[in-house]
């Protein structure tokens, strides 16, 4: 996919959030296919981490305005 407009903020911002994301593959798989009950434990950390990091986020872009 070519990228329109490049945007150093977002690109940061998506990078972040594929790095959480990635993190937490493993203990998905243990989770959901092996049944481990503990890696439900650090996959609501995960979960938490990728909140609190969008929120931080959404809380620097909701005072600007976009002008076109």
């Amino acid at each position: 996919m070519e990228k329109i407009n490049e945007n150093p903020q977002f690109d940061a911002f998506k990078k972040e959030i594929e790095t959480l994301i990635a993190a937490m593959e493993i203990d998905a798989d243990k989770f959901y296919n092996k049944e481990q009950k503990a890696a439900a434990v650090r996959l609501r950390k995960g979960y938490k981490a990728i909140k609190s990091y969008v929120d931080s986020v959404s809380k620097e872009t909701l005072p600007k305005k976009v002008t076109k």
